[in-house]
């Protein structure tokens, strides 16, 4: 990849993480200088050696919640999107955070002879982990 794609790749990725699709399941960005239909078969998945007959299509990038069976289906979804048979999985990360948000509860607050429901609104902090895959995207089998 050149250093002017890179840095446009670099600039789109900003971009897009800028304007709010950061909470999205995933995104892909194409690199390479030939562009393919979306692809419906199976992709290889590696973290080793791209083969000499793989030609690089674009950059990928997918999250899911706590584990890596989570975020996979969306990073292989988005290499195919790209036309790829092939990933490399350059990067995989957990980020950890904690989350506050309202939850709703009910308690009985009558008496006996006047049974009563009530709710109130309480805070609750909890531990949010996020997995996160990074790799490139390739297409295999294109011949000489």
């Amino acid at each position: 990849m050149t250093d002017a794609r890179r840095a446009l790749c670099c600039l789109t990725l900003f971009a897009a993480l800028a304007s709010g699709c950061a909470g999205r399941q995933g995104f892909s960005i194409a690199t390479g200088d030939r562009t393919f239909a979306p692809y419906a078969g199976p992709v290889q998945v590696t973290s080793g050696a791209v083969p000499a007959d793989a030609t690089e299509v674009g950059y990928v990038e997918a999250q899911g919640a706590a584990l890596i069976e989570n975020a996979m289906p969306e990073f292989v979804a988005r290499v195919q999107e790209l036309g790829g048979n092939f990933a490399r999985l350059d990067q995989w990360s957990t980020r950890h955070e904690m989350v506050t948000r309202p939850v709703m509860q009910s308690y009985s607050c009558g008496s006996p002879r006047f049974p009563m429901t009530c709710t109130r609104t309480v805070m609750q902090t909890y531990e949010l982990a996020t997995v996160v895959l990074a790799g490139r995207a390739f297409r295999r089998g294109l011949g000489p």
